[in-house]
């Protein structure tokens, strides 16, 4: 890839400088499980001192890192393209509560090859059949993966045991949700995964991942909207009804999920 910094770039550094990065207020479902109002009660947060707010793997440019800086929150954030890592570095390199780790997260450690798209960087993968299943929608049909890297990768284990445990674990892998869940030998207390209506599989193959280490009840929201859209937690049954029968052209969406049992 060249120096030429292409213009989401440069539109990014702008939106930063001036501050006009998306936010989410004190009502938003994310904001709830760090914060511990009604979507996740303050009672269920453990006290040790290893236990970290937040983990987001695919932390892209940091939005959702500074809004929960600014909360108090402590976060790890793993980002594996580079050219997003060093914006990430710019902005929040020497802030006192946000570490940051460049690369991959699976369910084994190694080297994997990640498919970057230059100029829509936020659909930038690891699963050749991901892309293969999304190129089926209309909204990814100008969308080109030019890029192919070698990328280093730890998993979640590792990540716990290094940094500590968190309390809501954000996973943003672009079809490869389920390899960062497999790479659980432990349940995490609540966290979240992206589904696409098109690669509606995997989401429900994670909903099932998640239910051989513990047991889940399980939200949702819609697009970036960052609310939670059942007014009663489902059951992993219920979850996965309601995941097919999204329609394969449906809007993209968080699925969310707390433990309340080991």
């Amino acid at each position: 890839m060249s120096g030429r910094c292409l213009p989401w770039v440069s539109e990014l550094t702008r939106a930063h400088s001036g501050n006009k990065l998306a936010s989410y207020d004190q009502s938003s479902c994310i904001t709830g499980f760090l914060l511990g109002n009604a979507a996740y009660p303050a009672s269920t947060l453990s006290s040790s001192k290893q236990m970290i707010s937040a983990l987001t793997l695919g932390a892209h440019v940091g939005n959702r890192l500074r809004v929960w800086s600014n909360l108090g929150a402590r976060i790890v954030g793993i980002e594996p393209q580079p050219h997003c890592m060093r914006l990430l570095k710019r902005w929040y390199g020497h802030h006192p509560n946000i570490t940051l780790v460049e690369g991959g997260v699976g369910s084994a450690p190694g080297i994997r090859t990640l498919f970057m798209s230059r100029f829509t960087p936020t659909v930038t993968t690891l699963s050749p059949g991901w892309i293969d299943a999304v190129r089926q929608r209309n909204t990814f049909a100008n969308v080109r993966w030019d890029t192919a890297l070698p990328v280093a990768f730890t998993t979640l284990v590792s990540l716990i045991t290094q940094y500590g445990e968190p309390r809501f674990c954000k996973i943003d892998a672009e079809g490869y949700e389920l390899e960062v869940l497999r790479g659980l030998s432990k349940s995490i207390t609540t966290l979240s995964f992206e589904y696409n209506s098109a690669a509606m599989d995997i989401a429900v193959d994670c909903v099932e991942c998640l239910g051989e280490l513990a047991t889940y009840e399980f939200n949702w929201s819609l697009g970036e909207s960052h609310r939670l859209r059942s007014s009663a937690w489902l059951s992993p049954d219920e979850m996965i009804t309601l995941l097919t029968s999204i329609p394969v052209d449906g809007r993209t969406g968080d699925v969310y999920a707390r433990r309340i049992s080991c």
